[in-house]
């Protein structure tokens, strides 16, 4: 019978900690305070998101659909919270790895985020 011998250390070691590099979450991005007064835009989305929820709940459940939207660019993203506030079922479907479409972010090797939109 022929014994192999186990692995050396270093390379048991470089193994591990490359499975715990792709089960580790993705860097977290920043993410600014975007609910203060002086932000119209987001103040109104957030009353039109309160009033479809609230109309939501007097929705009978036949009424409720389930709904593909295609493009999971800025338009896409809204349609799908809109449509989940008002109680369906969006399902987002890109065909890029990120979602956001034109405006979207992306970490350079350096650790520096770039816009691109």
């Amino acid at each position: 019978r022929l014994r192999s011998s186990p692995p050396p250390p270093t390379i048991v070691a470089a193994a591990l900690a490359d499975a715990a590099a792709a089960r580790a979450p993705p860097p977290r991005r920043p993410k600014p305070n975007l609910d203060v007064p002086s932000n119209a835009n987001y103040q109104a989305a957030k009353q039109l998101s309160a009033a479809l929820a609230a109309n939501a709940s007097r929705t009978p459940a036949h009424e409720k659909k389930t709904v593909l939207i295609i493009g999971g660019g800025l338009a896409g993203l809204s349609c799908g919270k809109y449509l989940s506030d008002a109680g369906h079922a969006p399902t987002v479907v890109e065909r890029a790895k990120m979602l956001g479409g034109k405006v979207s972010a992306w970490q350079d090797a350096d650790g520096d985020w770039i816009e691109t939109g």
